[in-house]
């Protein structure tokens, strides 16, 4: 194998029943979001974390998305967002609390994928 490439991720891309919904959750936990279309595909929302773009696209025909996919976010005010989120009516997976990675916990989003979200100012040692 030759010399190691740097990689970083660019782009994730979910899937939603319902678009407006599942922008609730993401805009709660602190991103922001613009419209966007590009040519004949449809309308989405797209929000631009330091160089990775996250994408929310409508669930088209039969495509049921895939809610084995698993996504976390860094955030401050971690019980803050939790409490808003179940407030929301969002489900907690697991409630926040610290660990080595920082302050944690896990939800579900509006179409079921699980997000785990990080305070890293909390470390457990």
């Amino acid at each position: 194998m030759g010399k190691p490439y740097k990689i970083s991720m660019n782009l994730i891309v979910i899937r939603s029943k319902n678009i407006e919904k599942s922008l609730e959750f993401y805009k709660a936990i602190g991103l922001s979001f613009i419209k966007e279309k590009h040519g004949s595909g449809p309308e989405h929302y797209s929000s631009t974390i330091n160089n990775l773009v996250f994408e929310i696209y409508p669930i088209i025909d039969n495509n049921k998305g895939n809610n084995n996919i698993r996504i976390g976010f860094n955030i401050s005010s971690l019980d803050d967002v939790v409490n808003l989120l179940s407030k929301k009516g969002f489900e907690i997976v697991s409630e926040a609390k610290n660990s080595c990675w920082g302050r944690r916990a896990v939800m579900k989003d509006y179409d079921n994928y699980t997000v785990e979200l990080i305070d890293k100012k909390t470390k457990k040692r």
